[in-house]
């Protein structure tokens, strides 16, 4: 039976609609992959273009490659080749854990001989951007650190801010501190400020191994720059010690989270939304930027000092993924008593402090530390209803996607415990440091 013929249009409204899920997204690629084959089906760039990027992270590689293959061969009129292209699947086969098929189709579309040409060399810098982005992802140091030597020695172009944070990051989950401080030094000779996401990146790559004195090590450097502490230490935290097992510390870092809530809930509307959050405000907030504690703690084996100099730079730390990091962690190394109780803080919290917004993944990650403690069966009409709740703002695809999950849970609880955390190692964005490469003698070119 033929697939029924829709147009571009169209096409285009269902891959956008379909995004919201894992789920959406595979049902995204099987309505794609039927149109492709249709000799009348013509679609436009950007149709293309979101059908591209939807196919890789819907992890359907290999119907990527058939997309890609098409474009290349001019199937479909008005659809240019180049640098679109070649960018979605560079990162879309680095995130897919394809390293060296991405490398591959980088070089290959690089064009040496022009690279004089600032508009030609900035966008293969922009694609090796990308490519470090994804190996980062995958936590690919070798490649990530061959692909850094291939443009900085072989194509001789600086790079760029973007580039050096995916790789220290990559860097730091494998504890490789004289690396760092090379690169570091590397970052600053070619004439680039150490933007604040690449101090937090380096912190949570080395959180997630454990080691709470390189840990404390980034603190004083972060301190002795200015760069204020935002939620970003906190998880940094809870990660080191649950690597760790150590249960205290990660209850201690727990009343941390309490304390500056409990100091929010004290607030009236209009203060709260005033909250510093990560160098960003939250609707009609004011930023305060040069309200910085007289005391900055710089050691995350003592979180009480932490306390008050959140509570004095009116930070909102309770982001998301710390929410989420917190529930598995618990779920994983503390009791179920303990579980329920930051649950009810949590949803306590969340009637009392307007910047506090719920995610599914953190109804997700309270069902599945439930299923550890064989809990879930006692408690999921209650978080079913939690997760429908009109004040959480989820579409119908987030709520469809949290409920799914709990069902998961319920009927597979050995395959959903096998699986890494849902967040274990959150992403930091990137925009802070500018995604524009050095200029120096030439524009984009490094010159002896």
């Amino acid at each position: 039976m033929q697939p029924m013929y829709v147009s571009s249009a169209t096409m285009l409204l269902l891959l956008v609609e379909l995004q919201g899920t894992q789920p959406d997204r595979q049902l995204a690629c099987r309505l794609w992959e039927a149109q492709m084959d249709i000799p009348a089906f013509t679609p436009s760039q950007t149709c293309v273009q979101l059908a591209l990027k939807t196919t890789m992270h819907a992890q359907q590689t290999d119907l990527a490659v058939k997309t890609y293959q098409l474009v290349l061969s001019r199937r479909w009129p008005g659809i240019r080749l180049g640098f679109w292209a070649d960018k979605v699947m560079i990162y879309g086969l680095a995130i897919n854990g394809l390293a060296t098929e991405a490398m591959e189709v980088a070089v290959a579309t690089t064009e040496h001989q022009d690279l004089d040409s600032d508009i030609v060399a900035m966008q293969t810098i922009q694609k090796y951007e990308l490519l470090l982005k994804g190996l980062s992802r995958q936590f690919n140091a070798t490649m990530a650190e061959a692909v850094f030597s291939y443009v900085r020695d072989e194509l001789r172009l600086w790079p760029s801010v973007p580039m050096y944070t995916s790789l220290l990051g990559v860097l730091a989950c494998r504890c490789d501190w004289s690396k760092i401080e090379t690169y570091l030094t590397l970052m600053e000779a070619d004439g680039h400020v150490i933007p604040q996401v690449v101090w937090k990146r380096v912190l949570l790559g080395l959180a997630k191994q454990g080691r709470a004195d390189l840990c404390d090590k980034v603190l004083d450097i972060m301190v002795s720059r200015g760069i204020p502490h935002t939620f970003v230490v906190v998880l940094a935290s809870i990660e080191v010690f649950a690597q760790r097992g150590d249960y205290e510390m990660v209850a201690r870092w727990y009343q941390v989270i309490y304390k500056t809530l409990m100091a929010q809930v004290k607030k009236t509307h209009a203060e709260q939304q005033t909250v510093n959050i990560d160098g960003t405000v939250t609707h009609n907030g004011i930023r305060s930027d040069d309200t910085q504690p007289d005391v900055v703690p710089t050691s995350i084996l003592q979180p009480e000092d932490f306390v008050e100099y959140f509570i004095q730079r009116n930070e909102l730390i309770w982001h998301r993924s710390v929410l989420a990091c917190l529930l598995e962690v618990v779920g994983e190394i503390g009791d179920a008593p303990l579980l329920m109780r930051i649950w009810e803080d949590i949803y306590g919290f969340h009637k009392e402090v307007r910047t506090l917004r719920m995610a599914p993944h953190m109804y997700m990650a309270l069902a599945r530390s439930l299923t550890r403690h064989n809990l879930l069966g006692r408690y999921e009409s209650t978080l079913c209803m939690w997760i429908n709740d009109e004040r959480n703002g989820f579409s119908y695809s987030q709520q469809e996607e949290a409920v799914e999950y709990v069902k998961l849970c319920l009927n597979s609880p050995q395959l959903v415990l096998q699986r890494p955390r849902l967040r274990a190692v959150p992403h930091v964005p990137e925009g802070e440091g500018g995604s524009q490469p050095t200029k120096k003698s030439s524009p984009m070119t490094r010159q002896e």
